[in-house]
């Protein structure tokens, strides 16, 4: 039994492979940056590249980052990745998003799924954010989404399990289930806290492997403060990829462009 929290990455990817519901939004976000710098664009927590195919589709130059050495293997084998991996417009780094350091500057970064979350206290968020606004061009745009602890599982604390997800994987007969659990902080009731745990049985129930990861969601207001605080200027707030207005108590999620002061 392994508990590694990253070391889940082919559970991740059949998890989060299918949701599609963002790749548009940040597609635009790349064309914009394309247009106004042309490039590059750095995503954080790029994981196994799903969205790394609409980021290239503007035509510039992308460079994703994540922790998960794994993870980055399994999107450098994807077929739709190899061409740009080849031709030197995709460049796939291991390295902690808190905090990161690189040569270059970047006209647009992007912090999809909820991945800010990862960061679980104050002063490591800060850290991300600062390290941010230090890597984007002048005029260049952060663009986010995490959920919206306000309204996101607002229900009874506990967890539950997607049963229909992952079944028979990764051989057949096995068993994976992911439960979810959410909780308010103990201190703050506009902080949620929101456990993962992907388990994997036999067929007999037998336990094969569990991994755990956790995360933190901040109330609107506090996002909106510390993104600020980095030297960066929010220049949209929305509830949903679409662009409906944000409405705090309403909203699932908080969907943030951010441009750097000049």
């Amino acid at each position: 039994m392994r508990n590694d929290p990253w070391d889940y990455a082919d559970l991740y990817e059949r998890w989060s492979s299918n949701y599609r519901e963002d790749l548009s939004f940040y597609g635009a976000a790349a064309e914009r940056a394309a247009k106004r710098h042309g490039g590059p664009i750095l995503e954080l927590c790029c994981g196994t590249g799903r969205l790394l195919p609409a980021l290239l589709a503007a035509g510039g130059e992308v460079v994703g980052l994540d922790i998960s050495a794994h993870q980055l293997r399994l999107a450098a084998g994807k077929a739709e990745l190899g061409g740009a991996i080849r031709d030197g417009r995709l460049h796939l780094l291991q390295s902690d998003m808190a905090g990161f350091q690189l040569t270059r500057r970047f006209a647009l970064i992007v912090v999809a799924f909820n991945s800010l979350c990862y960061l679980l206290d104050d002063v490591t968020r800060a850290r991300c954010l600062h390290a941010i606004s230090d890597h984007l061009l002048p005029g260049g745009e952060l663009v986010l989404d995490v959920d919206n602890p306000i309204t996101n599982h607002a229900g009874p604390e506990g967890a539950f399990a997607l049963d229909d997800l992952l079944v028979d994987y990764p051989e057949p007969g096995d068993s994976t289930r992911i439960y979810i659990g959410h909780e308010r902080h103990n201190e703050d009731p506009r902080i949620e806290n929101i456990h993962y745990r992907f388990v994997v049985t036999t067929e007999h129930g037998e336990l094969i492997r569990e991994v755990h990861h956790n995360m933190r969601c901040r109330a609107p207001a506090e996002v909106v403060e510390e993104i600020e605080s980095a030297g960066l200027s929010v220049q949209r707030l929305s509830g949903t990829f679409s662009g409906k207005r944000f409405d705090p108590l309403e909203s699932p999620l908080i969907v943030i462009v951010a441009r750097k002061k000049s």
